[in-house]
């Protein structure tokens, strides 16, 4: 069997080996996860979510800021007073233009601590959402490597069905010769016809398989396959089962996002419990009234206060929050050790399939030979009439089979030892030697943290315009369309 190569895949593998060589403008597994890697709707879908929860840290940090607003107010006034037993005072109705306006400027200085928990619980937040998002990009690569092995084992099924075919439409030929001349009888005619529909039957069979493969990969990687090169060598993985245990109870996705929701979860106590300790903050006005009772009316004002609240009783409210932040984070120590305990039926699962389906593979290899052999001997046996058609026919089938089997199984191993490799927390393009540029959550983190303002969040026809935009992405911070 050919052995081939992804990027730096350096273990030795095998391909199916009832594959033809690929052609000069084939697409290759690494092509394939390119594609996946960078157009799977899936994957962007979970990058904006995560986009979306690094906002959480700027808008916890805006506990610390202090916040300005203008209320102001214009409008028209008639007044026409009068007393009873006297004429209208200066007979003629008052006529009042009130103009107000008040700037407020509010700076917290002190919220019970609620800021930085607030802000703590952010970040962990986002730190789970970065290993959920890895999660996703395994799941996705895994799935573009299954759907890749798929379309080539439905290849290599219709291929062997098809020269089963082709076998049986000349065993039917030489069955209906050797009757013609009376050395064999209808029955041996109808056993050969019969197996050639059974042929047709299986032939048409794969071809569906290999559409709802083709339509498969289509979904995941973008684009319907076109001339699949063989599969590349496979990956060096863990000598045994408890080194596997150790790399993925420390760099498992799954199991680090667990843990940093518990810490999420944790700070969000300190969170409530913040609502019973007191607040201060500080407080300036600047205000400006004309015509509000008088014409001619005019008030200027300036003033500064500090504030205190404490709080006494909040109706069981707070104290209800503080029961079931802490009840939730019981549930997440619980999630922690229930990842825990899947991460390590993953592996041993993995592990398993990938043992069971080399095992397998050797297996198959052998009954193949044996059924070459035997099929060869059966045919001679049955040109000096030893042996009937059905015996021939029956050989030809086990071949088949025992052929059919082995492919299965070469693919059954690769998805095994990248399934593995999902569950060790390495399945990523840089362990894998794709070439693509990879996505840093961190860049946009980094780029919102500190932001103070955004001139952006004024852009009000964003959603309209938002399909015009690559990846259906909002437009750059800081800058307005």
């Amino acid at each position: 069997m050919r052995l081939c190569r992804l990027g730096s895949l350096t273990a030795a593998g095998l391909c199916l080996g009832v594959l033809a060589a690929a052609p000069a403008h084939a697409e290759s597994l690494s092509d394939a996860l390119v594609a996946a890697y960078a157009n799977n709707p899936t994957l962007q879908a979970q990058r904006a979510q995560q986009r979306a929860t690094d906002e959480a840290v700027p808008q916890a940090r805006s506990g610390w800021r202090p916040t300005v607003e203008v209320d102001s107010g214009y409008g028209r006034n008639w007044e026409d007073r009068k007393i009873p037993g006297q004429a209208s005072i200066g007979g003629n109705p008052t006529v009042l233009r009130p103009l107000s306006g008040q700037l407020v400027i509010d700076q917290p200085l002190y919220r019970g601590g609620r800021t930085v928990a607030s802000t703590n619980q952010a970040e962990a937040a986002v730190g789970a959402g970065r290993q959920t998002l890895r999660s996703t990009e395994q799941q996705v690569l895994l799935s573009a490597i299954q759907s890749y092995l798929d379309v080539l084992l439905g290849q290599s099924v219709v291929q062997l069905n098809q020269n089963n075919v082709q076998v049986l439409q000349r065993q039917l030929r030489a069955t209906r010769d050797r009757f013609d001349v009376g050395e064999l009888t209808r029955t041996d005619v109808a056993q050969s016809a019969a197996r050639l529909s059974l042929g047709y039957a299986n032939l048409i069979n794969a071809q569906g398989d290999l559409a709802n493969f083709e339509a498969t990969y289509n979904q995941v990687v973008g684009h319907k396959p076109v001339d699949l090169q063989p599969l590349p060598m496979m990956i060096p993985l863990p000598a045994d089962l408890d080194a596997a245990y150790a790399t993925a109870l420390g760099a498992n996705p799954d199991l680090a996002a667990a843990k940093k929701t518990e810490e999420a979860s944790r700070w969000a106590v300190r969170v409530a419990r913040g609502q019973l300790l007191p607040t201060a903050d500080i407080q300036g006005t600047v205000g400006h009234n004309n015509d509000s009772t008088y014409r001619h009316d005019r008030n200027d004002s300036a003033a500064i206060m500090g504030q205190l609240r404490i709080p006494i009783y909040q109706a069981g409210l707070t104290s209800s929050q503080v029961r079931q932040a802490l009840e939730e984070n019981s549930r997440d120590r619980l999630r922690i050790a229930e990842t825990q305990r899947a991460v390590v039926a993953q592996i041993t699962g993995a592990w398993e399939n990938l043992r069971a389906a080399r095992a397998a593979i050797r297996s198959f290899r052998e009954q193949v030979r044996a059924n070459v052999i035997a099929l060869d001997g059966v045919s001679q046996e049955a040109q000096v009439g030893s042996r009937t058609v059905l015996d021939v026919l029956d050989a030809e089938q086990e071949l088949l089979n025992s052929r059919v089997n082995l492919v299965q199984s070469e693919r059954n191993e690769y998805l095994a030892s990248f399934q593995l490799l999902s569950g060790l927390g390495k399945l990523q393009p840089r362990t894998l030697g794709v070439p693509v540029q990879t996505y840093d959550p961190a860049q946009y983190y980094d780029s919102v943290r500190d932001k103070w303002f955004d001139s952006s969040a004024y852009d009000f026809d964003w959603l309209a315009v938002k399909a015009d935009r690559p990846n259906g992405n909002p437009p750059a911070s800081g800058t307005a369309r």
